[in-house]
């Protein structure tokens, strides 16, 4: 009886549950007309290509296996504040840091963070 009742709330009272915090700002590099933003070797990085050609053949073989295709494949990296992307002083006493990764054949880029942590006052924007 528990049990349908818990079920019972469960879809009778839907929520909505939110992974991030969306704030609708526009990060402050899309507002500066500051010439320093602009793009420079220390911003990008760029990770070596995978052989698309072999990975097509493995989704083949796993799809003939009854496999689910494979959603990526990592690239482990060591980007830090201190070793990768550049920072740049703002008007106003801000300072903005930026990186940019990339990867010529991926259909797409998702990054995994280990340390992960924001002062008071900072954001993240993270951008296509």
């Amino acid at each position: 009886m528990k049990k349908l009742f818990l079920s019972a709330i469960v879809c009778l009272f839907p929520c909505v549950v939110y992974g991030q915090i969306s704030t609708d700002e526009e990060p402050v590099s899309f507002k500066s007309n500051a010439s320093a933003l602009r793009s420079s070797e220390r911003t990008m990085k760029t990770l070596v290509s995978f052989d698309m050609k072999k990975i097509e053949q493995e989704d083949l073989r796993d799809e003939a296996n009854g496999a689910p295709p494979s959603f990526g494949y990592q690239h482990k990296v060591n980007y830090t504040l201190e070793n990768s992307g550049e920072w740049t002083d703002l008007p106003g006493g801000g300072k903005i840091w930026r990186l940019a990764v990339s990867c010529e054949v991926a259909l797409s880029i998702n990054l995994l963070y280990d340390k992960f942590w924001l002062p008071d006052g900072a954001n993240f924007f993270c951008l296509q």
